[in-house]
């Protein structure tokens, strides 16, 4: 429980990239496998690991 914050946190990270990039397209696979590699890395960077 107390890893969901870095996982929400770098979920709406990539949320906001992919939204405000100018190269972005529609939400399709490739945005949903970039939210996912935010969340994965938000979890790595913030998360606790025991």
């Amino acid at each position: 429980m107390k890893n969901l914050i870095p996982i929400i946190a770098g979920t709406i990270l990539g949320i906001i990239i992919w939204k405000f990039n100018d190269t972005s397209g529609e939400f399709g696979i490739g945005p949903l496998v970039f939210i996912l590699i935010c969340a994965a890395g938000g979890y790595y960077t913030w998360g606790k690991f025991k």
